[in-house]
């Protein structure tokens, strides 16, 4: 069950509080990566 606060609910997978009319977090679209190499995969393009 979802933790309900005045702004909305709070995802018990990674804390962010939702609105209301929000189903599902934004964080459950994006599965995590299976390996390392995944990972680095999907964030070689992004500038450390």
């Amino acid at each position: 069950m979802n933790k309900q606060t005045s702004k909305g609910w709070e995802c018990p997978k990674c804390s962010r509080v939702n609105a209301i009319w929000v189903s599902t977090c934004p964080c459950y679209k994006k599965p995590e990566p299976k390996t390392e190499e995944e990972w680095k995969a999907k964030h070689e393009h992004i500038p450390m």
